[in-house]
């Protein structure tokens, strides 16, 4: 039965800093931490990999190539990594594994 009283209203997740009263010194990520609620994320240590090759700007053949993987199996990985974050695509996919500390900055860094 659907509830039609005036004291209803659904539940809504706080997104903006003003809506949660957060300290303006909390970095954007921490901030997205305390906000959102995230599911645990758990990729393989494979799809973690290409994950950091597309984060690097490498195409699905240049991280084929440095894998020793075909062409469609790193398709099959990033759409992966894709589908366990939720996400519409890889990019964002990228920002959550930085978001629950699965990929660090200095992984992300050509040197």
């Amino acid at each position: 039965m659907l509830n039609m009283s005036n004291d209803f209203r659904p539940y809504t997740i706080p997104r903006t800093r003003h809506q949660t009263g957060l300290l303006d010194d909390m970095t954007a990520v921490e901030e997205f931490k305390d906000t959102m609620s995230i599911p645990p994320l758990r990729v393989s240590r494979v799809e973690r990999d290409v994950a950091i090759l597309a984060a690097l700007g490498m195409t699905v053949y240049e991280s084929a190539d440095a894998m020793s993987l075909s062409e469609s199996a790193i398709k099959a990985h990033r759409g992966g990594v894709t589908q366990k974050a939720f996400t519409p695509n890889l990019i964002s996919a990228i920002s959550k594994l930085l978001v629950h500390d699965i990929v660090n900055t200095k992984e992300l860094t050509n040197s």
